[in-house]
C-alpha cells in the first residue's frame, strides 16, 4: 500500500481538503489506481490497521454498511463508485488517518501545512455532525 499511496498522496490530500462540489467532480474523474487506493484505505480502516480517533470512529460507524459494501469483492466497480459518490462527505474523515500517518512519519513528501490539513479536517467533521 505504501508505494502506491505515496504516489497518490497529493490526490488524497486534495480529496480531503476540497469542498463538496469539487470532491464530487474529482470522484467522477478518478482513474482505476486512485479508485483502488481509496478502496484499500477503506479496507485498512475497517480492519483496524489505521488508528482512528474516537470522533472519527463514531462518525464512520454511522455509515459502516456503506463502507463495507465498498470493500466487498462481490459488488461491481460501477456500483462501488456510486456508493463512493453517495458517501463523499465522509472522505475527509476517512482519509485523515492516512494523511496524519504520512505527515507525522515524514514519509509523505512535502507536507507544507500540516496545521491547515488538521484544521480543515476538523471543520469537515464538525460540518458532518
Amino acid at each position: 500500500m505504501t508505494s502506491s499511496l505515496k504516489r497518490h498522496l497529493d490526490f488524497i490530500k486534495l480529496l480531503a481538503l476540497t469542498h463538496k462540489t469539487q470532491r464530487v467532480q474529482l470522484l467522477r474523474t478518478i482513474d482505476n489506481q486512485q479508485f483502488d487506493i481509496l478502496l484499500e484505505i477503506t479496507f485498512n480502516i475497517l480492519n483496524g490497521v489505521c488508528p482512528l480517533t474516537k470522533k472519527e470512529e463514531i462518525n464512520l460507524r454511522r455509515n459502516k454498511a456503506s463502507l463495507r459494501k465498498l470493500v466487498d469483492n462481490k459488488i461491481a466497480k460501477r456500483i462501488k463508485k456510486q456508493i463512493l459518490l453517495n458517501i463523499q462527505r465522509l472522505l475527509p474523515i476517512l482519509l485523515s488517518p492516512v494523511i496524519r500517518y504520512f505527515s507525522q512519519d515524514g514519509k509523505g513528501g512535502n507536507v507544507s501545512s500540516e496545521r491547515e490539513i488538521s484544521e480543515v479536517i476538523g471543520k469537515s467533521q464538525e460540518e458532518y455532525e
